[in-house]
């Protein structure tokens, strides 16, 4: 499995990203696959929206591409039964 990509990482992209850097260069430098930067860079959930005048500008976001991570890191992973079961948790 592949390197997860940090906070650190995450602002080095959102930086090139606005200056127009392709993203073959920025996973080069990062030392991942360019895959890896342009699903995070398109990944919708990631975006902020800024008006601009009568335009509305998409941006990618390194704080809410890492806060997407986070919560998402939470939510996964094995649950566990024998806390749902009411009659263990009345034993504790």
């Amino acid at each position: 499995m592949g390197k997860q990509l940090g906070y650190n990482e995450r602002k080095f992209i959102e930086k090139q990203v606005k200056r127009k850097v392709k993203k073959s260069e920025i996973a080069r430098v990062l030392g991942v696959s360019h895959t890896t930067v342009g699903r995070e860079v398109n990944n919708e959930k990631n975006w902020e929206w800024e008006r601009v005048g009568k335009k509305v500008i998409k941006r990618y976001s390194a704080k809410k591409a890492q806060s997407n991570y986070e919560n998402n890191k939470m939510r996964c992973g094995a649950k566990y039964k024998f806390i749902q079961d009411s009659k263990w948790l009345e034993y504790i």
